[in-house]
Parts: C-alpha cells; sequence; structure tokens
C-alpha cells in the first residue's frame, strides 16, 4: 500500500467514524429538544394554573437543557410574579444576550423597573379578592380589573337585534352551561359555550363582551383583543369593554394604547375602575399630579375595597412627593 492509499484509507475511516458518531447523537440531541420543549409547555401550563413555583422549576429545567432566550423571558415574569425582581432582571439580561433584537424582553424590563419602582415607594398592594381567579401575566400588581361575569354582566345600552324564541331558549342554556363550567373551574368550556353563543347573535355585543373577558382571563391576549373590538364597534359606550381592553392592551406592552383606551371608558360611561388603571399608568409616566387626581376620583367612587386602600397608600406616596 502507498504512502498515499494509505492516507485515503484514513481519511475514509475517519469520515465514517464521524458519521457513526453523529448518527448516534442525533437521536439523543432530538430527545434533548424535545424534553426542553415539554419542560417549557409544562411550565406555561403550570403559570395558567397559577402555580408560580411550578412554572419556575420548569423553565429553570428547560433552561438546563436548551438555553433559549423565551424560556429566559418567561421565567423572568415568573419570577416578577413572585416578587423575585433581582433573578427576574439577571434572566432578561440573558434573553437579551441571546437576541439582542427581542423586544418583548426589553418591554419586559420596562415593566420590571415599574414594579420595582412602585414596591420601593409603597409596598405591594393588597390583592383584591374576586369569586373568579384574576387575570393572569398582569403588567403590574396595582391594575384593578373588572371581574369576568360573562352570565351576570351587565347588558349594554345600545338596542340589539331581537332574538327568535328559540334562539333566545338555546342561548340560555348555553349561558347555564357556561357558568356551570366556570364554577367547576373548567374555563375551556364556557369559552365553546359562549362562542356558540357569538354564532347564534353575532351582533350582540355582549357576547363578545363576555367571550373576550374570559380569553383575557385565559392570557389569550389576541383573541380578547379582537373580541372586545367587535363588542365596541357594537357598542361604542360599553364603558367595561374599554377598560379590558386597556388591561389587554397593557398585557401587550402597548401603553399608549393602554392609556387610551381607559380615557375613552372615562368618557363614554365615567367607569370607575378606569380613573384607578389610568392613575397606575400616570403615575409611571412620572406625571403624578395627573395620577394623584385619578387616584382621587377613583377613591371618591369606590371607598370600601382592599383596592382602595391601595389608592389611599398611592395618594399619600405622591402628595409626600410632590408637596
Amino acid at each position: 500500500m502507498t504512502t498515499k492509499q494509505y492516507g485515503t484509507w484514513v481519511l475514509t475511516a475517519l469520515i465514517l467514524l464521524a458519521g457513526i458518531g453523529c448518527a448516534t447523537k442525533g437521536p439523543e440531541f432530538k430527545e434533548q429538544v424535545k424534553y426542553a420543549l415539554d419542560l417549557y409547555y409544562a411550565g406555561e401550563k403550570a403559570r395558567e394554573a397559577g402555580n408560580p413555583e411550578a412554572a419556575a422549576s420548569s423553565f429553570r429545567r428547560s433552561l438546563e437543557v436548551s438555553p433559549r432566550p423565551i424560556v429566559h423571558l418567561q421565567l423572568a415574569h415568573v419570577l416578577m410574579d413572585l416578587g423575585q425582581f433581582e433573578e427576574a432582571g439577571k434572566h432578561l439580561e440573558l434573553a437579551l444576550a441571546g437576541n439582542p433584537e427581542y423586544d418583548k424582553a426589553r418591554v419586559a424590563q420596562e415593566q420590571l423597573k415599574a414594579k420595582i419602582t412602585v414596591v420601593e415607594r409603597i409596598g405591594q398592594p393588597e390583592k383584591k379578592q374576586e369569586s373568579l381567579q384574576p387575570f393572569p401575566y398582569m403588567p403590574s400588581a396595582q391594575v384593578k380589573r373588572e371581574a369576568p361575569k360573562p352570565v351576570s354582566a351587565p347588558a349594554p345600552a345600545v338596542q340589539e337585534p331581537t332574538l327568535t324564541p328559540d334562539q333566545q331558549k338555546e342561548i340560555d342554556a348555553l349561558m347555564a352551561r357556561a357558568q356551570k363550567a366556570l364554577d367547576e373551574n373548567n374555563p375551556n368550556e364556557a369559552i365553546e359555550a359562549h362562542k356558540a353563543c357569538v354564532e347564534i347573535a353575532p351582533k350582540h355585543s355582549k357576547f363578545h363582551y363576555y367571550l373576550a373577558n374570559l380569553y383575557l382571563k385565559q392570557g389569550d391576549l389576541e383573541r380578547a383583543h379582537f373580541e372586545y373590538r367587535q363588542a365596541l364597534d357594537l357598542n361604542p359606550g360599553l364603558a367595561g369593554a374599554y377598560n379590558n381592553l386597556g388591561v389587554t392592551y397593557e398585557n401587550m406592552g402597548r401603553v399608549e394604547d393602554a392609556m387610551a383606551a381607559y380615557q375613552e371608558a372615562i368618557r363614554v360611561g365615567d367607569h370607575t375602575d378606569s380613573y384607578y388603571n389610568l392613575g397606575v399608568l400616570l403615575e409611571k409616566r412620572g406625571k403624578w399630579e395627573d395620577a394623584l387626581k385619578n387616584y382621587r376620583i377613583y377613591l371618591e367612587r369606590d371607598s370600601g375595597s382592599s383596592w382602595a386602600e391601595s389608592a389611599r397608600k398611592q395618594i399619600r406616596a405622591l402628595e409626600r412627593a410632590l408637596y
């Protein structure tokens, strides 16, 4: 065998060995990716179920297998919910290190700064006790939501098309089904029932509004936004829809749109909760006098709730800062 032939044989052997190595490693790598994704989805489900500790654990384990920017971002959101701001900031930095163009991570950094500022100034506000679970992924712990009550919410002010007796009977059955599903903590079943109501009565704004509330409660922001807009196209005077649309925009990081929605809720219906929500955003923007005015109006309207005590704390803090 010549030197050239020997060299060719060695090169061929090395290529074959490399191929065998890749063939062995390939399935393991795919399994690792799948495992990381399964952990990520488990974290999402835990967060949706209101278990941030379990969510944080799943996201951390996913990062150990595959450190992706989106997982760092989701873990940061959970850590913010838990009040672990320093670690949340580190994961947002890691998300941006992996993807410098990650706008959602930059928005989350601004939200984190706002949370830290509020906590340093007045501490964590009390949580409002509601019969239904609170909306997940709230960008500000201080946002006072209008609780989604798809069965008992007030009727819209505009005159809507009359339903036939058969349609009304079917609607009543679907609404009862939705309420039962909510009582049993089955939001997906309630959503399906309200989607059926929308199909029967697409020109009735209240059914779009109820459906949007459920989507918002589930964190499905795009669908919530669409249904609120549908409700408002049919009934521009539905102040509660403007308020909850503002909450949706806050979750999306669209602060200017959120402020406009709260202002519209006040304009068309003098919506009490929107004064509070607008005050929160104005305070974050450094417009303390305007924020103070809105908090005071809210307190005059709703002085007995746990959120009223939070408003009092913020009013005292702003008065000390301004005067």
